[in-house]
């Protein structure tokens, strides 16, 4: 029997729900969902979605990697317990998460969690990036999983956000033309291409500038064509065509960091890679020389600061 309560649970739920009158599922049958109180709403754009979801009961989920898309996953209420490759992050309404196609997802959603979530096509998202920065990906993009809510960045981003949800939570109006959906999702992926780190972050720093000069330009491509060559700084010098101060200050102004900064960053995301793919054919300590680590131990605790695990750890899975 379905407990007599329900109807007015959800007339109350339902009030203040985001895009409540696109409603995907509801379950009205307690015993058959062992207790849940699920709720999906959606609007589907071009190459995204809008959703809110509750489950309305402790769940946990076992889903793998998400492969052909990206998530953005906002708790507005409860808190989510999320594995997210090797990361592990506590979700809720300090910190959301963004969720990359190719790292496996394990989660365990609080009774009273309730998310707000964008879904963005991989394909939609990585063409977009390469717009961006002028040239095909020579790599997968991955996103930092962990978005601080409180930053100034992640605010913009959430007014961004709620405004698309707002707009969509009745009548869209002209928004319902494909040109101006287009727009708008071009908008939103720039906007969190921007806002969240990533391995292409750098790039996209230094090609956004609206005033990056000829040989800063130059010389990011003489970096990504050499990456696993040894760059010194007077053949970046020679490639540029300016004075080593003058490339050094334009680093700083454009990049916003020195070059070999930028060169050191790009390196230690080529070898996360390389470490996956190894299967046990080469050691930590041959991948870090590739990549012009030179000593081990700065490697191992670089690497375990930006991707929450160590070396080896990586190279065992």
């Amino acid at each position: 029997m379905v407990d007599a309560s329900l109807g007015t649970l959800q007339t109350a739920c339902a009030a203040d729900e985001p895009l409540r009158l696109h409603r995907a599922f509801a379950s009205n049958d307690l015993q058959s969902f062992r207790q849940y109180l699920a709720r999906h709403n959606r609007v589907a754009l071009s190459e995204m979605s809008l959703n809110y979801l509750t489950y309305g009961a402790d769940v946990e989920i076992d889903i793998g990697p998400f492969e052909t898309f990206y998530m953005l996953e906002v708790p507005q209420s409860g808190r989510v317990n999320l594995s997210c490759g090797p990361h592990r992050i506590i979700t809720n309404s300090e910190l959301a998460a963004v969720i990359s196609p190719t790292l496996p997802v394990y989660s365990n959603w609080s009774a009273d969690c309730a998310q707000i979530m964008v879904k963005i096509a991989r394909s939609a998202l990585e063409q977009h990036l390469a717009s961006l920065i002028g040239r095909s990906l020579p790599h997968e993009l991955v996103f930092d999983p962990a978005m601080d809510l409180r930053s100034c960045e992640a605010q913009s981003l959430m007014k961004f956000c709620w405004f698309m949800f707002e707009q969509y939570a009745g009548s869209p109006g002209s928004l319902t033309n494909r040109l101006a959906t287009k727009d708008l999702e071009h908008a939103f992926m720039s906007a969190l291409l921007l806002c969240q780190p990533n391995n292409y972050s750098d790039q996209i720093r230094a090609r956004s500038s609206p005033v990056a000069p000829r040989h800063i330009r130059k010389a990011l491509q003489f970096i990504e064509a050499n990456l696993n060559e040894q760059i010194g700084f007077a053949a970046l010098v020679e490639a540029s065509g300016v004075s080593a101060r003058a490339l050094y200050a334009g680093f700083n102004r454009f990049v916003g960091m020195p070059p070999q900064t930028y060169i050191k960053n790009l390196r230690l995301h080529r070898a996360p890679e390389e470490l996956a793919a190894s299967e046990g054919r080469s050691t930590v300590a041959e991948i870090a020389m590739r990549w012009h680590f030179n000593h081990l131990g700065r490697f191992s605790s670089e690497y375990r600061k930006k991707f929450g695990e160590s070396p080896r750890d990586t190279l065992r899975r």
